[in-house]
């Protein structure tokens, strides 16, 4: 049994509990599940993306004289992705679906025949996010994958009725080329350390 809030005054054999809380472990457990599966908005998913990007450049590339620009980059493309997400036209956010995106029923989509909308929603809704609060930090070019397909998954969620987006998929693009980057800075680093 673990009490939360003890206060102990100890006077000789004897100790007084004031405002604690008998709990089991089990209660323990629940309350960090409660934390942990706690559903997030688009902005905080972002939020998280660009924490784990920092964080991992300070890992695995902080050596590289451009790892300040790099961070720099990823902090200000996460803010063109906010930006259009704000935009009326363009975010989709329903927090009754599964990641609160894609869009069921997209707007601008009228070229795309029911049953290829219908893959692309079974597709989304089934696929597990890429880092449910998390990246594979031993394994640092999986990590950088797992990060830049989650900024891929946000944009396909919750901005991709943007129209840079939907013609031209400018951020999809953007996260391969830059994991790809990031992934060759990566392998030089280690090929130079050993």
């Amino acid at each position: 049994m673990i009490l939360k809030g003890l206060i102990v005054i100890n006077a000789g054999h004897a100790q007084l509990f004031f405002g604690a809380r008998p709990t089991t472990m089990e209660d323990n457990e629940d309350e960090k599940l409660a934390r942990v599966v706690a559903p997030k908005t688009p902005p905080q998913r972002l939020e998280s993306l660009v924490r784990f990007t920092k964080e991992w450049m300070e890992r695995n590339l902080s050596e590289l004289p451009s790892k300040e620009s790099w961070i720099r980059k990823f902090d200000k493309n996460a803010g063109r992705m906010l930006k259009a997400f704000n935009r009326r036209t363009c975010g989709f956010f329903d927090p009754t679906i599964a990641h609160g995106g894609p869009n069921p029923n997209p707007k601008r989509r009228n070229r795309r025949d029911a049953q290829e909308i219908e893959d692309l929603q079974r597709m989304f809704l089934q696929s597990e996010s890429p880092f449910q609060g998390r990246y594979d930090r031993e394994n640092p070019a999986t990590g950088i994958q797992q990060i830049t397909t989650g900024f891929r998954k946000w944009t396909e969620r919750y901005i991709s009725e943007c129209h840079g987006q939907r013609m031209f998929e400018y951020q999809v693009k953007r996260m391969e080329r830059w994991r790809n980057i990031l992934r060759d800075h990566y392998k030089k680093e280690f090929e130079d350390k050993a």
